[in-house]
């Protein structure tokens, strides 16, 4: 069972999770449907749980090959890859059937479109042919927002999208924070994003910009009254710890440890983001 566990990547559903629930809240107006977020919840961690399943098969021979991976499921043969692909198209029809029937069409188009951009555009092709995949990515993470607003109302507002905007522009410095951190094992695998891991300037840079995008995406919240101005003030503090602590990495030694830690506050970051927004549910949006 254990192994049937590992295989969907429990951490990275709870962290959709996170977000759903939270943009959910908000887009609720403090009237939760529960029905509606329950099913959500339940449809959206058997999808995701598929194309993570997904994703670990097409890295297999990736996987291998990493000091980090190489105990996963698959590339110790604890499941075989047969087994995978049924798990992960009986979890995957679950999911959307659910959607179609309890929700709406729309929120299950919404989630094939970010289950076809991760496991097809993403892991099959621009992952392996391009050191800016994550820019591609990002794209299928940031749909959560939008499929908790098509949820609740079976339609997008300007809200939804300034949202999917956030998470998008989030991932940026998120993974390649991951993949300076664990540049040795990268470049084991040979993949396009070591020409960046080894370029230390660019990929600082890139790190720097996305957490700058950041932090002016976020304040069009202010402009739109999506946060108070006592809000933006709290969460420009931690936006501005994260984006000073990026800038001094020009001038550490330790890229390691820098990379690791702003990977640490990129999570702490989104967390507090997720629960500031979940709290201001009573605002009309």
């Amino acid at each position: 069972m254990k192994n049937y566990f590992t295989i969907i990547k429990p951490g990275i559903i709870i962290g959709n999770l996170l977000s759903l629930v939270s943009t959910f809240l908000l887009y609720s107006h403090g009237h939760v449907n529960f029905y509606k977020l329950s099913y959500t919840l339940i449809s959206v961690s058997l999808i995701i749980a598929a194309n993570c399943i997904l994703n670990n098969i097409i890295d297999i021979k990736i996987d291998k090959k990493m000091q980090r991976t190489c105990h996963r499921t698959l590339p110790t043969n604890k499941m075989t890859v047969k087994q995978a692909y049924y798990y992960a198209f009986v979890l995957g029809i679950i999911g959307f059937l659910c959607l179609y029937n309890f929700i709406n069409l729309y929120t299950c188009l919404l989630c094939f479109m970010a289950t076809f951009i991760y496991t097809v555009i993403y892991s099959i092709y621009v992952k392996r042919s391009s050191p800016y995949a994550v820019f591609v990515g990002s794209i299928s993470g940031a749909i959560i927002p939008l499929i908790s607003k098509a949820a609740i109302s079976n339609k997008l507002n300007f809200c939804s999208f300034l949202l999917f905007l956030i998470f998008a522009i989030w991932q940026i410095p998120h993974s390649y924070a991951i993949f300076l951190y664990r540049s040795k094992d990268y470049q084991k695998i040979k993949l396009p994003v070591c020409r960046l891991i080894n370029n230390l300037f660019v990929i600082k840079s890139i790190i720097v910009a996305g957490i700058i995008f950041f932090v002016c995406v976020t304040s069009i919240f202010f402009v739109h009254n999506y946060l108070s101005i006592n809000d933006l003030m709290i969460f420009y503090v931690i936006e501005l710890v994260w984006l000073l602590y990026s800038i001094y990495g020009y001038k550490v030694i330790n890229h390691t440890q820098w990379a690791y830690n702003i990977f640490i506050l990129s999570l702490i970051v989104v967390i507090i983001f997720d629960l500031m927004i979940s709290i201001k549910y009573k605002t009309y949006y």
